[in-house]
């Protein structure tokens, strides 16, 4: 992951239909940081902006973190074939961050 750059880590290609879309991401940073930042977008390399809802963070100062954000499930509507990124970002100053997970969808309806 570059310095606080959105990057996307996984993708899932949805079709029409009610969807429980959510996320699970392991972000490794190795020297000082202030933010791990996990979101679930519509939008290629776009944090979402929805605390709580299909974002998820651990702000603060650390040194050498690594953690693990969870985007709750949430419930989609779709009715066009719909692209939905894990996003993920790290805000560091020195060392170098990387970062895996997945995104997984189960049609409801």
């Amino acid at each position: 992951l570059s310095n606080v750059t959105a990057t996307n880590i996984a993708s899932i290609a949805l079709t029409p239909g009610v969807w429980d879309i959510g996320a699970i991401c392991y972000i490794n940073q190795t020297g000082a940081g202030t933010a791990h930042v996990v979101s679930i977008s519509t939008t290629s390399a776009t944090l979402s902006g929805n605390i709580g809802v299909d974002q998820a963070q651990t702000t603060g100062t650390f040194t050498a973190l690594a953690s693990t954000q969870t985007v709750p499930n949430f419930r989609a509507t779709l009715t066009a074939n719909t692209t939905y990124y894990l996003v993920a970002q790290s805000n560091f100053s020195t060392g170098t961050s990387s970062g895996n997970g997945r995104i997984s969808a189960t049609r409801v309806a």
